[in-house]
């Protein structure tokens, strides 16, 4: 099967998706208004159309479904099962969407992504950015990032991540343009380190 177009850019020129965020390579979409949690906006990605839009109270149970499906990886390899992203409750999740704004990115009918963020004045806060396990690598979590970045007003964003020094976890970030806030320090080995990205470029 031959990759979806977007634009010039196939997934197979760019895997990695990074290209459908700049000007010169804008994903195809158009907005169906009057969607649950909003207008979404469609994307092409990998080998299936990817719909994201804003989430809502009753995606709660299935985002909280994918976090556990995809973070549990994570625990076996580190051999630790309380992490947040598995210990946190329906009523935690259901409570933090109220409070902050998510996006999903829906296949048919299923939720294969999610994403967490809450602006404080001139910063956005990037939390909890979740692809189901088999839609890794398929420009989800780019599209999610991208999404999330575009609808704020902030002159900056920050996250924490884990693992920064598996090869897979820092090129993807910083693809999308992030580097350590303390690049001086021990990033390498650090368990959680802070990543910014400076949105007024």
């Amino acid at each position: 099967m031959n990759a979806s177009l977007v634009g010039k850019v196939t997934m197979q020129d760019d895997p990695s998706g990074i290209n459908w965020l700049r000007q010169e390579h804008r994903p195809e979409h158009r907005f169906d208004e009057g969607a649950v949690g909003g207008p979404r906006l469609r994307y092409v990605v990998g080998l299936g159309h990817i719909q994201l839009r804003s989430a809502v109270q009753s995606d709660a149970g299935e985002i909280l479904t994918l976090q556990r499906a995809a973070f549990v990886d994570e625990a076996r390899r580190d051999n630790d099962f309380h992490l947040p992203a598995l210990t946190q409750t329906l009523r935690d999740l259901e409570q933090e969407l109220q409070s902050s704004t998510a996006h999903v990115a829906i296949l048919g009918a299923r939720i294969v992504g999610a994403v967490r963020t809450r602006q404080v004045e001139d910063t956005l806060y990037i939390n909890r950015l979740t692809v189901a396990p088999d839609w890794q690598g398929r420009g989800v979590g780019t599209a999610l990032m991208g999404a999330a970045e575009r609808e704020a007003t902030a002159k900056r964003a920050s996250l924490f991540v884990r693992n920064y020094g598996e090869h897979s976890v820092s090129d993807f970030y910083s693809r999308l343009g992030y580097v350590p806030a303390d690049p001086g320090g021990s990033a390498q080995h650090a368990e959680l380190v802070r990543l910014v990205k400076d949105l007024t470029r």
